[in-house]
């Protein structure tokens, strides 16, 4: 299908700021609890986490933890907590985990971790165990292990490895059925293979080569019967960011290519399914130097069923990358992200929600 330049209808609002006071550059994550927007970030001094009430517009339960800010780490939401493990702080990789329960809030230290210290492993919840698998090191080392967390017992039990390379920045989604992990960078390359673990055989099946490009810092929703992948970036070759994308389905382990998209290209940007389409919005389509890269306000949506994108009305906030991007039901909600200074803290605290028009289903 052609790339056309119209406008889906909805309307945008704006948030109130979260009263964070030293906020880094380090992105934020974000989770809907299935009333509450919950995010956790990192200032300069230790984690954090927050509530945002859509329905109140108002945040609560602001908690510190007792632990230094990280970056790279792996997070997922249980559906009581988020639970966060790995990553790094200014002395280097780490190996332990914490959690954030935002109906205290409180924070609380969680069970050593049978894998090694590691930055950007990729995490997916089950319904009953977190998976991690991959991450890298600042030496070079990429990593095929994996191992489960069982937020309801504290413990771990390890995992085969990958049947593929070893990886860091993979993306890592569950379809209902299983955990599917693609993409990401291996020690030489951007890999276009990827696996799924199936929790109850404990096992891994390849996944068939991709019709695209390897990349890093690309999204991934899952549609109920597709995994929609688009954008990212292979930044350490230069040239323009990616704005391609394809589906995978895992009951014929097949793939497809998307329609072009209306918008240029892009990593650490945000997606979310809204039932029965994928909103993107905002990233960076410049590659990281001695300043730091614009942010972009822009996004799209796409339908499935057509292979039809739509651009998104303008935001009424400033471009860029890095946002906590959540789905409420109703509204997409864009909070956070980078930067607004060279100098000193960066991330934004403000945001904004989308609601697409009632007729979201239907192409305008």
């Amino acid at each position: 299908m052609k790339a056309e330049m119209i406008t889906h209808p909805g309307g945008w609002r704006l948030l109130p700021p979260l009263p964070v006071p030293t906020v880094s550059r380090v992105p934020a994550r974000g989770f809907w609890s299935g009333h509450h927007v919950v995010v956790i970030g990192a200032t300069d001094a230790s984690m954090y986490g927050a509530v945002f009430d859509p329905a109140a517009d108002a945040w609560s339960g602001i908690s510190y933890a007792p632990v230094a800010g990280r970056d790279g780490y792996a997070a997922a939401w249980t559906g009581a907590e988020v639970v966060v493990w790995g990553g790094a702080d200014g002395r280097g990789q780490l190996a332990d985990g914490l959690a954030f329960d935002p109906s205290i809030p409180s924070w609380r230290q969680i069970a050593p971790a049978p894998l090694s210290a590691r930055s950007f492993p990729a995490a997916a919840w089950t319904g009953r165990e977190i998976l991690i698998v991959g991450g890298g090191t600042d030496e070079g080392s990429h990593f095929r292990d994996a191992a489960a967390y069982d937020p309801s017992a504290d413990s771990w039990r390890s995992v085969p490895p990958l049947p593929v390379s070893g990886r860091f920045s993979a993306l890592a989604s569950w379809t209902g059925a299983e955990i599917v992990v693609w993409g990401g960078v291996a020690s030489r390359d951007f890999p276009v293979d990827g696996a799924r673990y199936v929790p109850s055989t404990d096992s891994w099946e390849l996944v068939a080569p991709a019709p695209v490009a390897g990349r890093m810092e690309a999204t991934a929703v899952w549609s109920g019967s597709e995994l929609l992948i688009w954008g990212g970036t292979r930044r350490s070759e230069g040239g323009p960011q990616l704005a391609d994308g394809c589906a995978y389905d895992p009951r014929s382990d097949s793939w497809r290519t998307l329609a072009p998209s209306p918008i240029v290209g892009r990593y650490a940007h945000g997606a979310v399914w809204t039932g029965d389409r994928m909103l993107v919005w905002g990233g960076t389509d410049e590659v990281p130097g001695d300043d730091l890269p614009r942010g972009l306000g822009d996004g799209a949506s796409y339908d499935p069923a057509a292979d039809e994108w739509t651009a998104l009305p303008a935001a009424p906030v400033v471009g860029r990358f890095g946002p906590v991007t959540v789905w409420t039901g109703e509204e997409m909600i864009v909070w956070g992200g980078c930067c607004q200074s060279v100098y000193g803290p960066a991330n934004f605290v403000d945001g904004a929600a989308y609601k697409p028009a009632r007729a979201a289903g239907s192409t305008p």
